[in-house]
């Protein structure tokens, strides 16, 4: 494999001849093979047998990248998250209207969906409830890719949160737009804006970044800083609080940091020869160190103390690449989003890349 995806109840993978396999809850689509069958094992995605480079998921969609720089999308489209002029439902990917080269990169938000271009501008898409789409209005969704406002050019990165999305402009400094109900855009208020609003906190340069549900992390200069909910210690403070406002600094990881993933209310990271660190909610065993017990500093990922090159924060379950190209997840399982088989979810295990079964979820009810 080559990249993963956490959704909300799902997740894919891109192959590493470039075919895109999902698994997990499929009763909008969003696994991309034609039906509405979960699946607790990996199934191709149809038409995308080759020529992928990235996935992304969201709450019950999904985008990929080809190595040609088109956007194609597929699942539920209530809310023109798929991006084809419409609303209706895919349950096979559809070209993103506009976007049939010259995309870098898409991410996926829980009902929105934003893109990087060749040149550094953002697209965004779907969902517009609360000023996501980041073009200046609030209204329902919008059914193809609009332009960010104040963003013409020089991202360096974008990522689509639950209402919110945020990017890294030309400088290395931040910007996010969306609603701002528990300080999830970082600007020092609890406004929402419909324009990006520029972060001044950083001295870093700041060179991923990553919206989770209601918090957001990014990494610079070695380091990780967060904003937003802190109630279940997503920020990582070492303490949970009331929303952090302003970013803060990670203390964990400082000066070895990596990468960095923001989901459900908690977070996972990459550090200094791949190894795996998360925080914050863990009340299904998403952060992978075997118990479930929330944490408020980053704690080591059981197993991945090594190796991994990426990791990925769902809704209540991770998944990272592992070394060999191996896909590892770990937490909820009720609609086979691990991928792995069996019922263990707290400790990572290898997805299984054989025939996909239905999964009949016997697991505890879900959250």
């Amino acid at each position: 494999m080559q990249s993963i995806a956490s959704g909300e109840f799902h997740s894919c993978a891109v192959t590493a001849s470039g075919a895109v396999k999902c698994w997990g809850n499929n009763n909008s689509g969003q696994i991309g093979d034609g039906s509405t069958l979960q699946r607790g094992t990996p199934v191709a995605v149809t038409g995308i047998s080759s020529g992928a480079a990235t996935v992304s998921t969201g709450a019950n969609h999904s985008c990929s990248v080809s190595t040609s720089g088109a956007v194609k999308c597929w699942g539920a489209n209530d809310l023109g998250q798929v991006g084809d002029g419409s609303h209706n439902q895919r349950l096979t990917p559809v070209p993103v209207v506009g976007l049939n080269s010259g995309i870098i990169k898409v991410d996926a938000g829980n009902f929105h969906s934003c893109a990087r271009t060749t040149t550094g501008a953002p697209k965004c898409w779907g969902s517009n409830s609360d000023g996501q789409i980041g073009n200046g209005s609030v209204s329902l969704s919008f059914t193809s890719p609009v332009s960010v406002n104040n963003l013409a050019s020089g991202i360096r990165d974008i990522s689509g949160g639950e209402f919110h999305s945020c990017a890294i402009v030309s400088a290395g400094g931040v910007a996010c737009w969306g609603r701002n109900d528990s300080a999830q855009l970082g600007d020092g208020s609890y406004n929402d804006s419909n324009v990006p609003v520029t972060l001044s906190f950083l001295d870093p340069v700041s060179v991923s970044i990553s919206a989770g549900s209601t918090h957001s992390c990014v990494v610079g200069d070695r380091e990780i800083f967060c904003w937003g909910t802190n109630n279940n210690g997503e920020c990582g403070t070492g303490f949970p609080s009331s929303p952090i406002v302003n970013p803060v600094l990670l203390p964990d990881l400082r000066g070895n940091a990596l990468a960095v993933s923001a989901g459900f209310r908690y977070a996972c990271a990459i550090a200094d020869g791949g190894q795996a660190f998360c925080w914050g909610n863990n009340g299904f065993g998403q952060l992978g160190d075997g118990s479930t017990s929330n944490r408020s500093r980053a704690v080591a990922v059981n197993g991945l103390d090594s190796g991994v090159s990426q990791i990925s924060a769902g809704s209540y379950h991770s998944c990272a690449l592992a070394q060999g190209g191996n896909v590892k997840c770990w937490g909820y399982n009720i609609n086979g989003q691990l991928g792995i088989g069996i019922r263990n979810y707290r400790l990572p295990a290898d997805v299984l890349d054989n025939p996909a079964f239905f999964y009949d979820g016997f697991e505890a009810p879900g959250p």
